[in-house]
């Protein structure tokens, strides 16, 4: 489980004035659930998962995790751009404490990307590294995965194997997942939706999508109705 007390995150406007996404939140979200999040912006729920996931650290507050939690599988920082896939993957094996030769040899395998396996990582293409990166974290154990981001561009068989090795995770591990409100619907038993700097759960995931969608709708509509000042 992931434990938060008395959580808080946020960031500054060019207005200079705080934004706050969390404020002192307190709350057990469980491991071995699949957990669809739902957001008023796709930065608010990037910043709710790195949190989560200890990638970012909240203002205030702490979170406690209980069994291990893997980093946003599209979190790309989490690489080094100026060094291989190579030599990034038995980095991140051994910051999660598994044999770095073995895996390194596992995913150049699994990947089947040849030379591109040794150039810096920043050199290949958006869709290329998202897709790597999604595929080396996901071949990682953890108790709980962090799914985000799409597999929708790039080399089809990268695509079917990041897509292969989800639903491989799905099926025995518990996730937060940020993605379409169609692959939560197939594939979520609750929801967080995040709102007004607090976390709301529901156990009917499409009651809740279908309250999120037209409170969106409705807040886009007075957005622009409202006059200039």
């Amino acid at each position: 489980m992931i434990i938060m007390t008395d959580v808080s995150y946020f960031n500054v406007t060019t207005a200079g004035r705080k934004r706050w996404i969390l404020k002192s939140v307190s709350s057990v979200i469980p491991t071995n659930r699949k957990i669809g999040i739902l957001g008023r912006s796709p930065m608010e729920v990037s910043v709710f998962l790195e949190i989560m996931s200890g990638v970012r650290l909240p203002t205030s507050g702490k979170v406690q995790r209980i069994g291990r939690v893997s980093p946003p599988i599209s979190h790309l920082p989490a690489f080094d751009p100026a060094s291989s896939l190579r030599r990034n993957v038995g980095h991140i094996a051994r910051l999660y404490g598994i044999a770095p030769a073995e895996y390194v040899e596992f995913i150049d395998r699994t990947l089947e990307i040849g030379s591109d396996f040794d150039v810096p990582f920043g050199n290949l293409t958006r869709e290329v590294a998202q897709l790597c990166g999604q595929i080396v974290i996901c071949a990682l154990p953890f108790d709980i995965y962090i799914i985000n981001g799409n597999t929708r561009r790039g080399p089809p068989r990268l695509r079917e194997l990041a897509d292969a090795l989800v639903q491989t995770r799905l099926s025995a591990s518990g996730a937060l997942i940020a993605k379409d409100q169609r692959f939560l619907s197939q594939h979520c038993d609750m929801c967080i939706c995040l709102r007004n700097s607090g976390i709301f759960f529901s156990e009917d995931v499409q009651e809740m999508i279908s309250a999120y969608t037209k409170l969106q709708h409705a807040e886009t509509s007075w957005a622009e109705a409202e006059p200039e000042a």
